[in-house]
């Protein structure tokens, strides 16, 4: 994916979650150990590439923990952590989070990782605050919307995402970050239907 020039840092969040979304990461390959590693590793890869990435946040800790030297699986935990983030209402818990996906970066580069994947987000995370906290609007009204909006997108509901979004753009119609949130929800709201639909053809 290339990268887009941000016109503030706020909207890196969106860029984060696109690219968090977007590209698979392959994590399927020869695993060592006993089965039971073997068969987390294949699920956690399975729901990593059906966008499932919350779901695969849980295993891929654990699989992180048991082989903390493998650079596709930091990667991967790299992802589900910015996507989870955004479900974090405890905006302080959620800078954590985003650093501490910067610093799984960090080590998976180390270990010889240079996946567009990996790039991309660390070029992203480096543009974020030193806290790794985003704040959209000094109008609280709309800073709550545009939280709920980050949160509902992250889980795939993206009909809440779009309602709240557009009252965020109602109560400020200027806000571009807003603005650029709603397009991108449409693009991925179309997108879950094509996808679905190739899912129970291949089936």
């Amino acid at each position: 994916m290339t990268l887009m020039v941000c016109r503030n840092w706020q909207n890196v969040v969106l860029l984060l979650l696109i690219c968090s979304c977007a590209e698979p990461t392959c994590i399927q390959g020869q695993a060592p150990g006993d089965p039971a590693y073997r068969a987390k590793r294949l699920k956690a890869a399975e729901l990593f590439d059906q966008g499932k990435r919350l779901e695969a946040l849980p295993l891929l800790e654990e699989l992180v923990q048991t082989n903390p030297k493998n650079d596709e699986m930091l990667v991967a935990l790299a992802a589900c952590l910015i996507e989870h983030a955004a479900t974090v209402t405890d905006q302080e818990a959620a800078g954590k989070e985003r650093l501490r996906a910067r610093d799984l970066l960090d080590k998976a580069s180390n270990l010889g990782n240079t996946s567009t994947l990996a790039m991309n987000l660390v070029q992203l995370l480096r543009q974020l605050p030193i806290s790794g906290a985003i704040k959209f609007s000094d109008n609280s009204q709309v800073e709550q919307f545009m939280r709920a909006g980050e949160a509902a997108f992250s889980r795939h509901d993206f009909d809440e995402a779009l309602t709240d979004y557009s009252r965020a753009l109602e109560l400020e119609p200027k806000n571009y970050t807003a603005a650029l949130f709603i397009g991108n929800t449409y693009d991925k709201q179309t997108a879950v239907p094509h996808r679905a639909q190739e899912e129970g053809e291949s089936r």
